[in-house]
This record gives C-alpha cells, sequence and structure tokens, in this order.
C-alpha cells in the first residue's frame, strides 16, 4: 500500500512540475484535476510492468527501444482517457549556451506529444530514485 502510494504521489507531482513548465503540456489548474491525472496515470503505469513481463522478448531484440515507445503510448492514452490534461503544440524560442546554439522552431502536436511524454517519464524516474 505504501509503494502504491508513492507511486500515486510521484507522478502527481511530476506531473505537476512539467506542466508548469508550459511546454506542451496543459493541464487545468485545480487541484482535482491533479489528483486525478495523477491517479489515471499510476494506474496505466502499473499496467505498464505487466506488460514489460510479457514484452520481455521483444525488449531485447530491440535492445529496449520498445520499452519507451510502449511508455509514449501509455502517456498518450493518458491525453487521451483523462479531459483534464492535453498536449498542445508550441513555439521553442531557442537558446544559446556557449558554443552550443539550438535555433527557434515551431514544435507540432505529435512531436509535443514525443517530448512532453520524454520529459515526463524522466521526471517520474527521477523521483522514484530520489525517494528510494
Amino acid at each position: 500500500m505504501r509503494t502504491l502510494f508513492k507511486k500515486y504521489l510521484i507522478a502527481s507531482v511530476s506531473i505537476f512540475i512539467v506542466s508548469r513548465a508550459q511546454l506542451g503540456l496543459a493541464v487545468s489548474d485545480n487541484l482535482s484535476s491533479y489528483t486525478y491525472a495523477g491517479l489515471i496515470l499510476s494506474i496505466l503505469l502499473l499496467i505498464k510492468s505487466f506488460t514489460d513481463t510479457l514484452l520481455f522478448p521483444i525488449h531485447l531484440i530491440t535492445l529496449n527501444f520498445s520499452k519507451w515507445l510502449i511508455y509514449l503510448a501509455l502517456i498518450y492514452l493518458w491525453s487521451l482517457i483523462t479531459p483534464e490534461v492535453k498536449f498542445l503544440s508550441f513555439n521553442f524560442s531557442g537558446f544559446r549556451i556557449g558554443p552550443l546554439i539550438i535555433n527557434p522552431s515551431h514544435i507540432s502536436y505529435w512531436l509535443s506529444v514525443i517530448i512532453m511524454s520524454l520529459i515526463l517519464i524522466l521526471t517520474i524516474k527521477f523521483f522514484s530514485w530520489v525517494v528510494k
């Protein structure tokens, strides 16, 4: 029970942090929408552990790339199930750090789904590592 609560809390905090970055993930600004979105995402991530067990041979063949594709599919399914969560296209302003320059560009809807899914999963993994 304690681990389920940790997963739920980590998912909710990660959703809050990623949506506050205001890049491509928009969640309605009330507490109930964050709790509902966190609950649905926690349930989907629990289901993902069962799909990982079933798809283990495919993960071995694709060197774990299929695991990231399943993450992307589950995050997109999460946005379809939860009405408060929306992915948006956005304009990236670009940045420059020393010799590294990333030009401004328009991020389309599907690229926004991919980028926000990866950022959300990386924040969930980071907070899971911190809590351990």
